[in-house]
């Protein structure tokens, strides 16, 4: 028995290890591959930006949606040239792309371009988008303005300012 207790301890800390080595090799990766603002290409007003958030809803969102990109919203360009994300994370608000790129998990974004978008319109998207500024978060996804959830705001803000549906709802039971 003593000897069967022996072999189990052995490879549960075997399994241990390998589970030490895979999270450091997962972290170094990364680390490694984590980006900034000023390692990006240069980004334009209106272009949607993705990241795995750290969020408590993040992880129903991944469950939801088979996908790891949990968070999103809208690159605003100022006109000294910063960038920020127009985003529903608490209240709608804009933050700054490193400090928005930061609270992500492993510093990684996409960022998608409709590539027929005008100035102009992408002017309209931020003034749409920015019309919802501090609403609430909805945790609870509903079909609701009074609160609003990251992708409902980059959908509405491309809907009502340049008639543009981008993505197509799904409840999420449906999900």
């Amino acid at each position: 028995m003593k000897a069967a207790l022996r072999r189990i301890a052995k490879a549960l800390a075997g399994l241990g290890l390998c589970a030490a080595i895979l999270a450091s090799a997962l972290y170094l990766w990364l680390a490694a591959t984590a980006v900034s603002a000023s390692d990006l290409p240069p980004l334009r007003t209106g272009d949607i930006i993705f990241q795995t958030s750290g969020s408590g809803q993040s992880l129903a969102i991944f469950a939801a949606s088979r996908s790891p990109l949990t968070h999103m919203g809208i690159i605003e360009i100022s006109e000294h040239g910063d960038a920020a994300v127009v985003e529903a994370v608490g209240p709608v608000k804009s933050t700054p792309l490193d400090a928005w790129i930061t609270r992500g998990i492993g510093s990684r974004i996409m960022i998608k371009r409709l590539d027929h978008l005008k100035p102009d319109d992408a002017t309209k998207v931020l003034a749409a988008a920015h019309a919802y500024d501090g609403r609430p978060y909805d945790i609870f996804f509903h079909d609701s303005k009074d609160a609003i959830y990251c992708s409902e705001l980059v959908h509405l803000a491309f809907r009502e300012a340049i008639k543009v549906t981008l993505g197509k709802f799904e409840k999420a039971g449906e999900l």
